[in-house]
């Protein structure tokens, strides 16, 4: 399977920007809301981390629905996986909505990025 690098997104630049805006988030969470840091920044890294996921799947030698659905999945279970845990374990916080919040903002990092980097790029989507 031969790609065309002028149409595939560039991931790495998608990780560059969503660190950059975990840097932003991290600095405004610490400012106005210093207890909901933590939540943010559990819910930042493993979007970072799940990410790489999406490297992984690029990598394959050969891509096909097998490799791709099941890292999804992986990827898919990781969210509910660590959402349920911060929630259940929050579960009778006061301020348990924000910090559903928090953790919402936190794993939207990186679907945020992907966005600036395909508006950014002058040829649409690419590697």
């Amino acid at each position: 399977m031969t790609t065309n690098n002028d149409k595939n997104i560039n991931l790495k630049k998608t990780y560059l920007i969503a660190s950059i805006l975990m840097i932003i988030g991290t600095v405004i969470y610490s400012i106005w809301f210093l207890d909901l840091l933590i939540y943010f920044l559990i819910a930042g890294i493993t979007a970072l981390i799940n990410y790489y996921f999406l490297l992984r799947i690029q990598k394959f030698d050969q891509i096909n629905q097998a490799n791709v659905y099941g890292t999804l999945l992986f990827r898919y279970l990781i969210y509910v996986v660590i959402a349920f845990l911060i929630i259940w374990l929050n579960r009778k916080s006061d301020i348990l909505e924000y910090i559903g919040i928090s953790l919402i903002v936190g794993f939207s990092v990186i679907q945020i990025s992907t966005i600036i980097n395909t508006i950014t790029s002058r040829n649409g989507v690419r590697s």
